[in-house]
């Protein structure tokens, strides 16, 4: 499976918001912060993670398509394998890593086994350490931010302007989340702590894609522990004026 379907099978299914900061060790996390290991959609695992004993990303796993990621770290570098019923489906590798942040990435389709397309994400960064931009052929993502936070993504293809994301936060919840769930679902394609330079300050409260004649909205509430963790959060989808559809998901720790 694509990164690019993979995202899109994902996205219908869960919604967080987070970038982490970046860190000299190439994303060893606190040992006092807490995990997310599950997200959970009543009684169905819609998504569950693994970790290295150093709190890195190990394995994360879509269980309703049997989707499934390993990640490296081995020679200071980082990749990742993702498998559908364990069969290879795409590979990214080669990362090239340059003061602490993710340059390059290269990501190889494959089908039935066989190699097929390939092309590489090269990210480039502003001088406060946000993310600025990613493009891979001729699609290219430029990040806008205010408040401590991105507040608009656009994403052109051959110079055409294909989309445009906007996006609100609420001011007064701090974002905790260990990982880039949100962000790898909407616009990155790298699920991984530390190597996409600064996070978002909050969390996030709302997302407007216009894409041609059509604007595609989502909304975010949220549950939150004494510790300011989110514990539940509810996702509400509407396309144009269409009837919305309501998505609660549990976070498990």
């Amino acid at each position: 499976m694509s990164i690019k379907n993979l995202k899109t099978v994902i996205t219908g299914l869960v919604m967080l918001s987070i970038v982490t900061s970046c860190k000299k060790d190439h994303s060893t996390p606190s040992v006092t912060e807490k995990r997310v290991s599950k997200l959970m959609d009543g009684s169905t695992t819609v998504f569950a993670f693994t970790y290295n004993a150093d709190g890195r990303l190990n394995t994360s796993y879509q269980e309703v398509q049997k989707y499934k990621a390993i990640f490296d770290y081995s020679n200071q570098s980082f990749a990742i394998k993702w498998y559908s019923n364990d069969i290879l489906e795409t590979e990214a590798k080669n990362a090239v890593i340059k003061n602490d942040r993710l340059q390059s990435l290269f990501y190889q389709e494959y089908n039935n086994g066989s190699p097929s397309y390939n092309y590489t994400f090269h990210f480039a960064y502003n001088s406060d350490s946000t993310l600025a931009k990613y493009y891979y052929d001729d699609n290219v993502y430029v990040f806008e931010y205010s408040g401590g936070n991105f507040s608009k993504v656009t994403h052109s293809d051959n110079g055409s302007i294909k989309d445009i994301n906007t996006y609100e936060f609420y001011t007064n919840k701090p974002n905790k989340f260990n990982m880039p769930i949100q962000e790898f679902f909407t616009e990155f394609p790298v699920l991984a702590k530390n190597l996409l330079g600064k996070q978002n300050a909050n969390l996030m409260k709302k997302k407007t894609r216009v894409a041609g004649a059509n604007t595609y909205t989502l909304t975010f509430t949220y549950q939150l522990d004494a510790d300011g963790y989110v514990t539940q959060y509810t996702q509400v989808y509407q396309k144009n004026s269409e009837a919305p559809v309501t998505t609660t998901i549990d976070v498990v720790y």
